[in-house]
């Protein structure tokens, strides 16, 4: 759960700019669109409106008018709205005619009288009125309006989750090369605290026991040191440093196959303590080897180190 956590806040910055992206898409796709489809509607209604109103108001006041006056109007109200008005000159008388007869404070004799006029101007109508525009051009504006919308919508979108792809690509290499970096200069911190702590382990070596019994082995050989015991077998010294605090299995391994090899005791002196797995090996093979047996010593845990060592190769002696 912590690393959930962690991640969700590495990504945080990731995650919002996703949200953006699709808040795009759907106002780029969806919702403007709609938006300009509603407007074109309202348009529509509203020049619808004001022609029934204009036609009803020449009509009233005994004004004549025709076929072309009609045309006229809705030309008009088209080039001035940018729109492309959707009924026949027909289809507008009639509906005109409908709201002399819902207009209950007209008489009922002047609205009949009314919509008597009305039918004889639709009669005079050419039989194919339609409404002609050129070529529904604003119609074909907003449709590409919506179309252009959606298409920016989506490259905003493609554009986006391209540039979070490369930002977390990028953060992605930075952080390898931290850790890389991070992880070299551990590797170096702990080679020079290694080769500071046996050579500290070589001169405590010396003072424990005396310069003459020891010896510093070449990178060849499977130990550090070969204590020469005085009246004894030979032993050999494996100084270990770990920053882990704990010295695993392997290196346990790796110590029997050398006493093995060297046929002698062996001592390892490390900074940390053996692992449950690595000192019951150690005890086992212990017990079946007396006369190559792998002593430990723990300097952190020593209050005395010399003191411990000259104590630990008596033992061998």
């Amino acid at each position: 759960m912590k690393e959930f956590f962690i991640a969700l806040k590495d990504n945080l910055s990731n995650i919002f700019s996703i949200i953006g992206i699709g808040l795009t898409v759907y106002f780029a796709v969806f919702y403007v669109p709609n938006y300009v489809q509603e407007i074109e509607i309202k348009k529509i209604e509203s020049t619808h409106e004001s022609l029934i109103e204009s036609i009803q108001e020449l009509v009233y006041n005994n004004h004549d008018i025709d076929s072309e006056d009609i045309d006229t109007l809705i030309r008009g109200k088209e080039l001035s709205g940018q729109l492309s008005y959707p009924y026949t000159s027909e289809e507008l008388l009639i509906q005109v005619q409908d709201r002399f007869l819902d207009n209950k404070f007209i008489p009922l004799d002047q609205r009949k009288s009314l919509i008597e006029k009305i039918d004889t101007i639709r009669e005079a109508l050419p039989i194919s009125t339609v409404v002609t525009t050129q070529d529904d051009k604003p119609n074909n504006i907003n449709v590409l309006y919506s179309w252009i919308s959606g298409v920016m919508g989506i490259l905003a979108a493609l554009l986006g989750s391209i540039s979070i792809w490369s930002r977390s690509k990028k953060l992605e290499e930075i952080k390898i090369e931290s850790t890389i970096e991070d992880r070299q200069e551990s590797i170096k911190q702990n080679v020079h605290t290694s080769i500071l702590m046996e050579r500290n382990m070589y001169e405590t070596l010396k003072d424990a026991l005396g310069q003459n019994h020891v010896e510093y082995c070449p990178p060849s050989t499977p130990v550090d040191f070969i204590i020469k015991m005085d009246g004894g077998k030979d032993t050999g010294v494996e100084v270990k440093y770990t920053e882990t605090e704990i010295i695993p299995l392997r290196v346990v391994h790796r110590l029997i196959d050398a006493a093995i090899e060297l046929d002698m005791p062996l001592v390892l002196i490390s900074n940390a303590e053996l692992t449950a797995n690595a000192n019951k090996l150690l005890k086992e093979y212990n017990l079946k080897n007396k006369d190559t047996p792998i002593s430990h010593l723990n300097i952190d845990q020593s209050k005395d180190v010399e003191n411990d060592i000259k104590k630990l190769f008596k033992q061998h002696a």
